[in-house]
């Protein structure tokens, strides 16, 4: 069974799955979700873009967040737009055929003109639909400087729907994704400088901030979606799916695989404990070491394995001062031995102290920490006698 070529076609999509994870973002309280679901329709972000877009809107701040928009577009002047009106749902019908421009920007006096095509909601393109636009506004007299895209991430196509490939239209397009981890979007390059400018209003900010949450949110939404539809379109090729389930399989096997080799490793060289045993059970694994008598204490060490094999800190070291008297704070006890430092207290003072350092990648580290602390036990031990 060839495991290599189903991890190949799987690389480009965990990687953007882990990233997509690494960057959850969760909604939280949210306005726009306490009061409607229309967060989910396209006219909605239309709204709230060209509210803030328009220098006449109720915000108040007049050409602030219409000129942080025109500074993301290459070739534009804010100059052109000094009496600009923002509209949205505006009729661009032409030789026949009916369309409406999501949001247009405009200016009367100098008749320039900025197309806004909204597809946060991932609507399909429409036939010929930005070429449409684009000479619709050339019959009125416009010059259309820019046309921008905003799809909810980068992997949408604009050009889909072209009948024809007019390069003078595509040269003025700007796609501007709604949100993307590592690269040019609408939240970081414009909503969040909208947040931080000197904006009078705490409402207006506040709007702001939790339209950018809940961009993030969709956003993260989505891309979970979208690998599950990859993961899915890779499983169905040739036997990917049995390939799939026996890699599960194995990496459900592996943990429990990984402590019996320490197990063996460590249960006939063990000093100075005196034994070593394990407990397995189905939802934990646990290595003791008991009875390392050192001077006048005895110690017993422990390693459990945790519950998910991703976690960096997935084995846990704990070392134990099981004395019967006398018992010594543990660390000043051993304060002279290398690898004390490694670990932390479970509480101040404590006779009990837990490393937790280990991923499940890291078996050789960890049996090679183990080696070192058992070696300098033993030499401790010997310095008593």
């Amino acid at each position: 069974m060839d495991f290599s070529l189903l991890l190949d076609q799987m690389s480009d999509i965990t990687t953007k799955y882990i990233a997509n994870k690494q960057n959850v973002s969760e909604i939280g309280f949210n306005i726009f979700t306490i009061v409607s679901d229309l967060y989910y329709r396209e006219n909605f972000h239309s709204d709230i873009i060209q509210f803030f877009l328009d220098p006449d809107g109720e915000h108040g701040e007049k050409h602030l967040f219409l000129n942080l928009f025109l500074g993301l577009l290459p070739n534009v002047d804010k100059c052109n737009y000094k009496d600009a009106t923002v509209k949205k749902e505006v009729d661009a019908s032409y030789k026949g055929k009916k369309g409406r421009i999501d949001i247009l920007i405009k200016d009367d006096t100098t008749r320039k003109a900025i197309i806004i095509e909204n597809k946060i909601h991932d609507a399909n393109n429409m036939s010929n639909q930005i070429p449409r636009y684009y000479y619709s506004l050339k019959s009125k007299g416009y010059d259309v400087e820019a046309i921008v895209y905003i799809p909810l991430d980068k992997f949408k196509n604009p050009y889909e729907g072209w009948e024809n490939s007019d390069e003078k239209i595509k040269n003025l397009i700007t796609i501007i994704p709604a949100y993307d981890y590592d690269s040019f979007n609408l939240v970081d390059n414009w909503i969040i400088p909208c947040c931080k400018a000197n904006v009078a209003s705490q409402e207006v900010k506040y709007v702001l901030q939790q339209y950018s949450k809940l961009i993030k949110f969709l956003y993260t939404d989505a891309m979970d979606t979208k690998a599950l539809e990859d993961f899915y379109s890779v499983l169905r090729k040739e036997n990917n799916m049995e390939i799939a389930v026996c890699i599960n399989e194995l990496c459900n096997q592996l943990p429990n695989y990984i402590m019996n080799k320490i197990y063996s490793k460590y249960q006939k060289k063990c000093a100075p404990f005196d034994e070593v045993a394990k407990e397995e059970l189905k939802s934990r694994f646990i290595i003791d070491f008991y009875n390392a008598k050192i001077g006048d204490q005895t110690f017993n060490l422990a390693i459990e394995r945790g519950d998910n094999i991703t976690d960096k800190e997935y084995f846990w070291v704990y070392l134990h001062n099981v004395s019967e008297a006398k018992m010594k704070n543990t660390r000043e006890f051993l304060k002279g031995l290398s690898f004390i430092n490694d670990f932390k207290d479970l509480e101040p003072g404590s006779y009990s102290l837990v490393l937790t350092r280990f991923s499940i990648l890291e078996e050789q580290k960890l049996c090679l920490f183990i080696d070192n602390l058992l070696t300098e036990l033993k030499a401790l031990n010997i310095s008593y006698k």
